[in-house]
This record gives structure tokens, C-alpha cells and sequence, in this order.
């Protein structure tokens, strides 16, 4: 014999139901909405360094925070998600290390350039893993450079130079480009940056307006 559930436990579910789906909605808002106030927060500081540039100020420093930066790092990745970018965050850490993670479509990348590094790593990659890297920043005087120390596919440790050709492709798309290993100008007058847990300290010099 078929039971049939009761009216009244049914209302019951139902109520529990409509008063915690629009929590659950409300919660995805809230962190939507937490993603865009710190995507403006590192647009207003950027913005913030451009007129300080033009208008000649002292040296100063800018704190951007690890959210804020991969806020902006997002919506700059979202412009070269067709290049096969799915993922890029980064984390900060002590005397200017940092890791980076990310999701790659291979297929699309070895459309833009076929190469031995990239051949393996579409090899290693064919279950979509995240490929980890972890690097430190060097910057003095208006130039910066970023190394590559470790890399790892999953918790399986591979040689870091597999994804010199990955994030050469990628990044080349920033302005200006970042390439693993090669000096790159810092602009608007930032002397250099500095990294620690969680913060990214901008350092400007005096320019003479």
C-alpha cells in the first residue's frame, strides 16, 4: 500500500523550505556583492596611483589587499578566458613569495602556440587538474621580475619550467606583460612592491608633476 505523506507534515517542509532558500540566495548575493566592492576598492586604488602620477605627488605607499588584487586579476582573466584561462588566484605571502593557481584549458592554449611544454602538460592535465605554482617577486628602481620556484598538478610535483609557456601565453594579454623570468616596467612612477600575508604594499617615488 502506497502512504501518502500527511498535509500537514507537507506545509511543514514547505515552510522550512521558502524561509531557507531565500537565505541560501541572499548569501550568494552578499558574496557576489562582497567580489564587486573589492573589485572597486582595487580599481579606486589604481585609480588613486594614476593621479598621483600626473600630479607630481611624494613618494607614497598603496595597500592592496589579497581579495582586492584577485578581484582585479579576475576580471583581467576574464578577458583572456577565450585563450583558455578557467581559474587564476593568487595568494601572498612572507618576503615577497607568493602562489598562484590555476585552470587551463590546453586544448585552446596549443591553438595559440604548439610547443614541447605544452604538448606534456596537455598530457599531465587530460583529468583538468589545478596546476600550482609557487613563485617570488623581485622589483627595485621601476622594474619588476617574478620567478618561478615550485610548480605541482594536484599534490604531484612537476618541474616548474611546464608552465613557463602556460603563463607566458597568458599573460603577455596584461598590460603591460608580466612574463615569468623577464624584467617588466612598473608604471605610473611605483619604485616597487613589496609582499607579505594577505597585502601587496605599492611603493610610488616623487615624480615632478
Amino acid at each position: 500500500m502506497i502512504k501518502i505523506p500527511s498535509l500537514a507534515r507537507c506545509h511543514k517542509k514547505l515552510v522550512i523550505l521558502s524561509v531557507t532558500l531565500p537565505w541560501i540566495f541572499l548569501t550568494v548575493s552578499l558574496l557576489s556583492e562582497d567580489k564587486d566592492n573589492q573589485l572597486k576598492e582595487a580599481e579606486q586604488i589604481f585609480l588613486e596611483i594614476l593621479a598621483d602620477d600626473a600630479n607630481g605627488l611624494f613618494p607614497k605607499t598603496y595597500n592592496l589587499s589579497e581579495k582586492q588584487l584577485n578581484a582585479f586579476l579576475q576580471k583581467q582573466s576574464n578577458i583572456v578566458a577565450q585563450n583558455g584561462l578557467n581559474h587564476f588566484q593568487i595568494d601572498l605571502k612572507e618576503e615577497n613569495l607568493f602562489t598562484i593557481e590555476l585552470k587551463v584549458d590546453t586544448t585552446k592554449l596549443l591553438e595559440l602556440k604548439d610547443s614541447l611544454s605544452l604538448n606534456l602538460l596537455a598530457n599531465l592535465l587530460a583529468g583538468g587538474q589545478t596546476l600550482t605554482v609557487d613563485g617570488k617577486l623581485a622589483s627595485e628602481s621601476g622594474q619588476a621580475t617574478y620567478y618561478l620556484l615550485r610548480a605541482s598538478i594536484g599534490k604531484t610535483p612537476v618541474p616548474a619550467i611546464l608552465f613557463t609557456a602556460v603563463l607566458d601565453i597568458l599573460v603577455s594579454h596584461f598590460n603591460p606583460p608580466v612574463r615569468p623570468g623577464f624584467p617588466f616596467a612598473l608604471p605610473y612612477s611605483i619604485d616597487s612592491i613589496s609582499l607579505t600575508v594577505d597585502t601587496a604594499y605599492i611603493h610610488r617615488r616623487e615624480t615632478g608633476g
